[in-house]
């Protein structure tokens, strides 16, 4: 038994050095900086468009946001309720140095196969665009997601539509995000 219990400290200490020798953050993209404004835990309070595009009160959301994967990317889990419903779901965000873009998949609840959007850092916001399209009763679109107005307390987020034919439909969700922590 005494020679079991000394060859699992021995284990122990052999995996602790391991994973101090490998620490994957030094090899952490530049860009995933841009994400680092998310980190934390955030309240924000919805506006949506209707079909006949008046706005209205989408209640109220909670986020919290950590790092995943050794630094590689950051977890966002999500918890939205708007009186009626309640709304669940996570968005992994990383960098894909291939394509050296942003990268961003929201997976609702439910819902295993998600939305993929790639965007980058430019004049201070975030810009995200739908990787494929969505169609509606008017055609079909790409979503636009910005972040803007970035700071440490709060920030802006917003969704744009533009339809093939040219036309977009601005402001379809929108919400100011402030700090919780």
């Amino acid at each position: 038994m005494k020679t079991l219990t000394i060859k699992m400290i021995l284990l122990l200490f052999a995996y602790q050095g391991i994973c101090q020798n490998n620490d994957l953050s030094q090899k952490v993209p530049e860009a995933m900086n841009h994400y680092s404004f998310l980190v934390g835990s955030w309240e924000f309070h919805w506006k949506n468009m209707q079909p006949d595009k008046s706005i209205v009160d989408g209640g109220v959301s909670y986020s919290k946001v950590y790092p995943i994967m050794s630094g590689f990317a950051i977890c966002d889990d999500f918890l939205q309720f708007n009186g009626q419903n309640v709304i669940t779901g996570s968005t992994i965000r990383s960098y894909d140095p291939t394509e050296k873009k942003l990268t961003m998949k929201w997976v609702p609840s439910g819902n295993l196969i998600g939305q993929d959007f790639v965007g980058e850092f430019e004049n201070g916001s975030l810009i995200f665009w739908q990787v494929g399209k969505t169609k509606d009763e008017y055609g079909s679109y790409k979503v636009r997601i910005t972040f803007y107005d970035i700071g440490e307390k709060q920030y802006s987020w917003k969704t744009d539509r533009f339809y093939d034919d040219g036309y977009v439909l601005k402001n379809v969700s929108s919400y100011i995000a402030y700090r919780k922590n």
